[in-house]
């Protein structure tokens, strides 16, 4: 569309510019250069050793459960529902656990860059659009409705970078009858997938994790009191009724209570911006007009030349593993102050794995 577009605004204005204008609504042309805000998170294949602090030292200031306090908790927890629902089929298990105050979750997600999607709404199904077609992120981005003992979440928190189609996010449900408590559904989208004839998201199934991505962003932040891994009483949850298993977990619930999160430690990039396009409607018509002229045929032609005459040049990739195959964990809870005994899946870690924030 941008090749047969672009040359009539200056060939045949009268027609060129309302077609134009069209197409800049209905498929804006994607940027072809990529840009990463500050804060984004990376992973490092490293070529050589190189030595760093280990991500099994626990963060300051955060202690584990009282046996008391472990008790209750593990009562509360056992005694509600443990897998959320989209309909009628069992979708996301409850694999976190948080004490505190709306306030002190708006306050701690939002210091480690998380934002809370919007509701489904016309102008949010657009902006999807919208971002799908420009090939940018939309940190908002509404979310299938699921259902925790027939109650839809309370709200839900996200973290996402450069697309729709990959993020970090968790659903919460405030505990019936108990003020301050919220059970928690962490997962991780990878990708886009047909389903029961709509499209939807595609989950990691190694949701422990998800679990470790909440718990150690808000660790950075300072917000945590206390954190713990607490068993659950019902393993079969993972299987649906074929006994198919659908979920890769240790079945484990990390449990955590907030300070009060006055002054929380913030991540590199935070800022109160909605994650939508705060430019004016002049400059996005010019910036996609601008990626219009980049894309037309002689522009797509002259890079593709380049690359293949710079081709030979370029160094074979090795063939490495995946970096994705061993994420940072919990393990940093085996060092907590002595209460209760965290579960063995903290107490037998494996190899320590580093971050760089």
């Amino acid at each position: 569309m941008a090749l047969f577009t672009a040359p009539l605004l200056f060939v045949v204005p009268t027609v060129g510019v309302p077609v134009w204008g069209i197409k800049a609504v209905i498929a804006p042309a994607a940027n072809p250069e990529i840009y990463f805000p500050a804060g984004t998170e990376m992973l490092l294949r490293l070529t050589a050793p190189v030595e760093v602090r280990s991500s099994a030292e626990r963060p300051v200031g955060i202690k584990s459960f009282s046996p008391e306090e472990s008790r209750e908790v593990e009562h509360l927890l056992n005694g509600s529902a443990q897998r959320a629902r989209m309909g009628g089929r069992p979708s996301d298990l409850v694999n976190v656990f948080f004490l505190g105050s709306r306030e002190e979750m708006d306050r701690a997600f939002h210091a480690a860059g998380w934002v809370q999607a919007e509701r489904k709404s016309p102008m949010s199904l657009y902006r999807m659009y919208h971002a799908l077609t420009r090939r940018i992120g939309y940190k908002r981005a509404p979310m299938n409705v699921l259902t925790l003992n027939g109650v839809p979440s309370d709200f839900v928190y996200q973290k996402s970078l450069d697309t729709v189609q990959k993020r970090h996010h968790v659903r919460l449900w405030e505990v019936q009858h108990t003020a301050d408590v919220w059970l928690g559904a962490a997962a991780e989208d990878i990708g886009f997938q047909f389903k029961l004839a709509h499209w939807t998201h595609s989950t990691a199934p190694k949701i422990d994790n998800e679990r470790a991505k909440v718990v150690n962003d808000l660790a950075f932040t300072g917000c945590l009191d206390a954190v713990e891994l607490v068993s659950r009483h019902s393993p079969d949850l993972l299987k649906n009724p074929r006994g198919k298993q659908l979920i890769l977990t240790d079945t484990d619930v990390a449990v955590a209570r907030l300070n009060v999160c006055n002054n929380p430690k913030t991540m590199q990039g935070v800022d109160p911006a909605s994650g939508s396009d705060q430019r004016g409607r002049l400059p996005r018509s010019l910036g996609s007009l601008r990626n219009d002229l980049r894309q037309n045929i002689v522009f797509t032609t002259y890079n593709t030349l380049k690359l293949v005459m710079e081709r030979p040049a370029l160094k074979p990739l090795r063939e490495v593993p995946s970096i994705d195959s061993n994420p940072p964990g919990l393990e940093w809870l085996s060092a907590l102050p002595t209460g209760k005994a965290t579960s063995s899946s903290a107490r037998s870690p494996e190899a320590p794995t580093s971050t760089i924030q």
